[in-house]
């Protein structure tokens, strides 16, 4: 583990980067079967199947198979043999020679993509002796099964033992001709020959409308079985069709053709697979998901732009991906430009994203509003369009409103109106605001901003604030707002109602105090008279939790002072309140916030809320971020505490921390030379929220919430050691060793950046969860990687990376113009760009 400057290593905050945890239980489990009953001489075939916890991924996988002899049973005298299911590659090493009634069986390269979930291996057969007798039994038994992702172990168990039973030899005759399942019982006392289907692989596929795609079916033959089954599928969405190679079907592999239609509704289906036998019957389930063709729409912004004659308007043209279009589109303007009207695009054709239309006018176009249509066309005559406004010429001017048009005061208070500034022909200056026409002793007392410039296609606000005196003259009259610039002056009017002065206002002293649990605190009321007012005040307290309680010494109270006492219950925990004074008197109320600090909260500062890897301020949704402040874990210097399990736990040490109301997964709490921090993960629940509310309760103490600004991406490379040495966390794509100054990559290679906050992904994981190998978790946004300011042009992958919470992984090839040396990486997505991190380049 790595400290520096008080803060935990960006390591420790991603899970232990290079590894993943590691529990001491089981991650898996290896099983062969449940056994069955065969002839003596016939062969029985013995499915293997591994079952991965969730989150768990493997890249190399082995077992070994035994089976023993039980009671006077002769021994297995023939070699093993293995069949690998049709969803997995052949096998690196199947090794039957130890000894007859073992075999061994090993996937040495790694898998692509790594295995997840629930998978069968493949099938043993044994030829069981023909000395066997009937009842005689053996045990089949998972000697050994190991696996591992990249360079690191993954525990896997055995599962139980299961147990063949020889049948009787007189029914064999009868299963051999019978035909199927009913000669079987002709001898007596055998089971007859039986069928299962083993699989349908892939469990779970998508197709695009009006598109095909195809499963393998195995089907295993059990006691002698070595008959056809004809095979059927039901459940299919309408529209689709199916079809079997071959069909009937003998054990082995068939393959099923699903066929759909461009009307084939969309969504996730399970079908079954039935095969039959005479009398014989069994299925299976997979699943089938259709999606919409791949399509795109083009936007503009701004809708309306203006132009003086012989100048020029600029747009941003969006391209937008629909079901993950990713094919070039041409734009262009339709032909029919008016006379003098001329547009380019930069680019012209691009993948989905942005580029800038420049419509550009001559000297004599006539002025007016123009109507312009975009095309963007792709392959296949796909073409998509969108329109804009082009307003050419008019009068240089602008125009002043006031809203709302009318409004009332109360003597001693204050009303607040907007001033809205608007172009016409394209003004684009400041304009200066001011007041007049207001009657005694009311004041314009501010405008913010005191001038604004509007936009051609914008127009600009000022909050102008009017203030009544508490001898203001009562009734009503007409104001102006002026907007002065250069030499034009353009107003607007409103009205102000000033209503009668008789008032009070209320204020409590101390605003804030802080006492320990089980004491009291004790504020001065102040009600100050307005305008002559001299009536009795009712006081009341309003926001106070359960068991705390207020008391006034004069209630109702007359203008002057009342002491407020705020009682504490010993059991209270540490907590910050905020609550309200109120005063009321007939149709006049008025109130005034008061806080008390109870015992001792966590406390956050602002801009304590960081990017786990760069510490940058701010958060994305699903991203690893560290909070820092003060009493936030009640550990002392020098403690860490740690996750240990997967889901990430939502409580360490008493310590939790919610966001927008969701718990939040915890890395790990800390007490780094007495600078307190939290590491945890973003929920993914808070997407598209514009702010987040972060409260940290530490052993029921309660901080006060924070608002944190929401950013849809926020990128951080993590670095190895602390931020002094600026080192990334960048591995050589090809043995996945870190580089370093002393192993530094080269130019054209593959590296993989660790990294987060690069926003929304898809398949995104449950919050707290690992993100899975199959499907992967890529970005929506492909994002740009800089070396040394040299611009990567293949970023292979971009997601979260499998088995960890919260970490972001971009693998890019270094491009061959990148400099030598130490140099800065930056990786830049949505237009932000994240902190600079060094890579040695050889």
């Amino acid at each position: 583990m790595h400290r520096s400057n008080g803060r935990l290593s960006p390591l420790l905050v991603a899970g232990l980067l290079l590894a993943p945890v590691l529990l001491g239980a089981a991650e898996g489990t290896v099983s062969a079967g449940s056994g069955g009953t065969a002839l003596p001489g016939a062969t029985f075939s013995i499915p293997v199947t591994v079952v991965l916890n969730s989150g768990v991924s493997v890249e190399t996988l082995s077992f070994g198979l035994q089976i023993d002899s039980n009671g006077g049973a002769p021994a297995i005298a023939g070699p093993l043999s293995f069949t690998a299911d049709p969803s997995m590659p052949a096998a690196s090493l199947v090794d039957p020679s130890y000894k007859p009634n073992v075999i061994s069986v090993a996937w040495l390269s790694s898998f692509g993509p790594p295995m997840t979930g629930t998978k069968t291996l493949g099938v043993v057969t044994v030829t069981v002796p023909a000395s066997a007798q009937a009842g005689q039994t053996y045990t089949l038994k998972i000697i050994g099964a190991s696996a591992s992702l990249g360079s690191y172990a993954v525990l896997l168990s055995t599962g139980p033992d299961a147990t063949l039973t020889v049948g009787s030899s007189g029914g064999g005759g009868g299963g051999g001709g019978g035909g199927g399942g009913g000669g079987g019982g002709g001898g007596g006392g055998g089971l007859p020959p039986d069928f299962t289907i083993s699989s349908v692989f892939p469990a779970s596929q998508t197709v695009v409308q009006g598109s095909a795609v195809s499963y393998s079916v195995l089907i295993v033959g059990l006691n002698g079985f070595n008959y056809s089954a004809t095979l059927d599928c039901k459940g299919l969405p309408a529209g689709a069709t199916f079809s079997f190679t071959p069909n009937p079907a003998p054990p082995g592999t068939s393959v099923l053709q699903i066929t759909t239609t461009d009307a084939t509704p969309l969504g996730t289906t399970t079908f079954t697979v039935t095969a039959v036998s005479g009398t014989l019957s069994h299925s299976a389930t997979a699943t089938l998901k259709v999606e919409g063709a791949a399509d795109f729409k083009v936007t503009a912004s701004p809708a309306t732009n203006w132009a003086a004659p012989g100048t020029s308007a600029s747009y941003t043209i969006t391209v937008a991906a629909v079901n993950s279009y990713n094919e070039t589109v041409s734009l262009s303007c339709a032909p029919g430009l008016p006379a003098g009207i001329t547009c380019g695009f930069s680019p012209a054709s691009l993948k989905p994203g942005n580029s800038t239309l420049t419509v550009t006018t001559s000297a004599s176009t006539a002025a007016g509003n123009y109507n312009l249509t975009i095309s963007g066309s792709g392959p296949g005559g796909l073409i998509r369009n969108t329109s804009v406004v082009l307003s050419v010429g008019g009068t240089f001017d602008f125009s002043v409103g006031v809203s709302p048009s009318s409004q009332t005061v109360v003597a001693g208070q204050q009303v607040v109106y907007t001033v809205t500034v608007s172009s016409a022909g394209g003004f684009n200056s400041s304009v200066a605001l001011a007041c007049a026409g207001l009657p005694t002793g009311v004041s314009c007392s501010s405008f913010s901003p005191a001038s604004v410039t509007p936009s051609p296609t914008a127009a600009a606000t000022s909050r102008l604030t009017v203030s009544a005196a508490a001898n203001a003259t009562a009734g009503t009259a007409a104001f102006t707002v002026a907007g002065t610039s250069g030499t034009t002056t353009r107003s607007g009017t409103a009205a102000l109602a000033v209503g009668p002065g008789l008032d009070f206002s209320l204020s409590a002293s101390p605003a804030s105090q802080a006492v320990s649990p089980g004491s009291a605190a004790a504020y001065t009321v102040t009600i100050a008279a307005v305008g002559g007012f001299n009536s009795a005040v009712s006081l009341a307290c309003t926001g106070l939790p359960a068991g705390v309680s207020c008391a006034f010494s004069a209630n109702p109270a007359m203008p002057g002072t009342s002491t407020l006492t705020v009682s504490t219950p010993a059991s209270m925990s540490s907590r910050n309140l905020s609550f309200t004074v109120g005063g009321t008197s007939g149709a006049l109320s008025h109130s005034t916030p008061v806080t008390l600090t109870v015992g001792t909260p966590p406390v956050i500062p602002s801009g304590s809320v960081t990017n786990g890897a760069s510490f940058s301020a701010g958060a994305s949704a699903g991203s690893i971020i560290t909070i820092f402040g003060t009493r936030l874990t009640g550990l002392s210097a020098g403690t860490v505490v740690g996750a240990d399990k997967l889901p990430l736990p939502t409580d360490l040490r008493g310590v939790s921390v919610t966001v927008n109301g969701v718990p939040a997964p915890l890395f790990a709490i800390a007490n780094v030379n007495g600078v307190e921090q939290i590491n945890l993960q973003i929920p993914f629940e808070v997407t598209g929220l514009a702010k987040l509310t972060i409260v940290v309760t530490v052993s029921g103490a309660i901080s006060d919430p924070v608002e944190v600004a929401l950013q849809r991406e926020q990128p951080g490379i993590f670095v190895v050691g602390d931020w002094t040495t600026g080192a990334g966390a960048i591995l050589h794509g090809a043995d996945y060793a870190l580089v370093s100054s002393s192993n530094a990559a080269r130019r054209g290679e593959v590296v993989l950046i660790y990294a987060t906050g690069l926003g929304p992904v898809r398949n995104a994981p449950a919050t707290g969860r690992p993100a899975s190998s199959s499907p992967l978790s890529e970005t929506t946004v492909v994002p740009t990687v800089t070396f040394g300011g040299a611009t990567a042009t293949e970023v292979l992958f971009s997601g979260l990376a499998p088995s960890f919470v919260g970490l972001y992984q971009v693998n890019v090839r270094i491009p061959t113009g990148a400099p030598s040396g130490s140099v800065d990486v930056v990786i830049i997505i949505s237009g932000q760009a994240s902190k600079a991190v060094k890579l040695a380049i050889q």
